[in-house]
């Protein structure tokens, strides 16, 4: 039984001389990427060159043979129609959606975590500039003060009331009549 080394080998290029010789090349490259920064085209070309190479080792191992370069252009040749090469980048888009979900998904919280402190650190530093502005100096003497006219407001009501109403409740009637005496 003869042992087939693993391709891309030094041993497997040594053992079949006709790989150190060929170059295939196809169109798929050209098909697939549209332009310098199409990173879809560049993923369905690596889809296509993995199962070409699937293709290639999964024939290498059933039948212990390597391909010839007209069946590999053949495989190739297979590929290189529009509906091929859009399903190739259908998969690539499905490949590329999955992970930046997967990307998105495991950003998440981190990213909400990082747009709360944000906003948090925004709303405290609003608060703090506001409760500077009002807890001054000014601020503070002028409460004590307007709190000090209240208290004597109140004291001249209340004296005002003992000395010159009979009960608090005809004092907050507003009654200006003279208190009547009682008699017994």
């Amino acid at each position: 039984m003869t042992v087939v080394p693993e391709p891309g080998s030094i041993e497997s290029a040594a053992s079949h001389p006709s790989l150190t010789k060929r170059r295939i090349h196809s169109e798929m490259f050209d098909r697939c990427v549209r332009r310098e920064d199409d990173l879809p085209g560049l993923v369905a070309y690596a889809i296509y060159q993995q199962r070409k190479r699937d293709w290639i080792k999964n024939h290498l191992d059933r039948l212990r043979d390597y391909l010839t370069e007209a069946q590999i252009k053949n495989y190739s040749a297979a590929f290189c129609e529009p509906p091929q090469i859009n399903s190739l980048r259908r998969d690539a888009d499905a490949i590329l959606t999955e992970f930046a979900e997967a990307i998105v998904e495991n950003r998440a919280l981190e990213m909400q975590e990082q747009a709360f402190n944000t906003r948090t650190t925004r709303e405290l530093g609003a608060l703090s500039a506001k409760i500077d502005k009002i807890s001054g100096y000014k601020h503070h003497i002028i409460g004590h003060v307007i709190g000090f006219f209240v208290l004597v407001v109140m004291y001249v009501s209340i004296t005002y009331a003992v000395n010159h109403e009979p009960s608090v409740r005809d004092f907050m009637r507003g009654s200006s009549e003279p208190a009547r005496e009682s008699t017994h």
